[in-house]
């Protein structure tokens, strides 16, 4: 994950957050992690990511979160402002 987070932070020069989506039970559902790098035994880098856990989440928990949210403003990037009409 650290090469993949290097490589996105030098194209795109904007901060990133990295996040680990797996699909097998972790200890939480949503958890901060780390991996270490070491060299003769001494810690070189610490790198730090989300891991999000999708069997220990609830998803009636989230689907209800999305039906009581307030939509986003109309906006290009925005997923509710895309027309389902057709010229």
């Amino acid at each position: 994950m650290w090469q993949y987070y290097i490589l996105l932070r030098q194209r795109e020069n904007l901060p990133v957050i990295p996040i680990a989506l797996v699909f097998y039970p972790a200890r939480d559902g949503i958890t901060r992690e780390e991996d270490r790098e070491s060299v003769f035994g001494e810690i070189i880098v610490t790198f730090h990511y989300l891991q999000i856990s999708l069997p220990r989440l609830s998803a009636q928990d989230y689907v209800q979160l999305r039906a009581t949210s307030r939509r986003c403003p109309p906006s290009p990037r925005c997923c509710n402002s895309r027309s389902t009409t057709t010229p």
